[in-house]
């Protein structure tokens, strides 16, 4: 999601809800300011299934075997400063898949 914030949160009870509350001081505030957040909850699933359906989603952690030699690359979300996708580099199947399979563990 990149610098995108989250738009709604689940509570205790498993509820979907607002990420922050609405804060107008009316009615109509409410409503218009529920309405606002309405349409950026639907842009931002729009996109993801924009993504979904062209198949540019990124599962992580994943394995990949490198363009040039017999190197393989793991990837996986670790937050370093403003990146949160990184990678490392193995010389064998065998040591990726072990990394891979640890990730996934966690």
């Amino acid at each position: 999601m990149g610098n995108d914030k989250r738009l709604v949160k689940r509570n205790e009870q498993g509820e979907v809800r607002y990420a922050t509350p609405c804060k107008g001081n009316s009615v109509q505030e409410l409503y218009e300011e529920g309405r606002e957040k309405d349409k950026a909850i639907m842009k931002k699933l729009c996109n993801l299934e924009d993504k979904i359906e062209n198949g540019t989603l990124i599962e992580l952690p994943f394995i990949q075997k490198g363009q040039y030699g017999n190197r393989w690359y793991v990837y996986y979300r670790k937050k370093t400063g403003n990146k949160n996708i990184t990678w490392k580099m193995y010389y064998s199947k065998a040591e990726a898949k072990k990394k891979l399979k640890e990730l996934r563990e966690v």
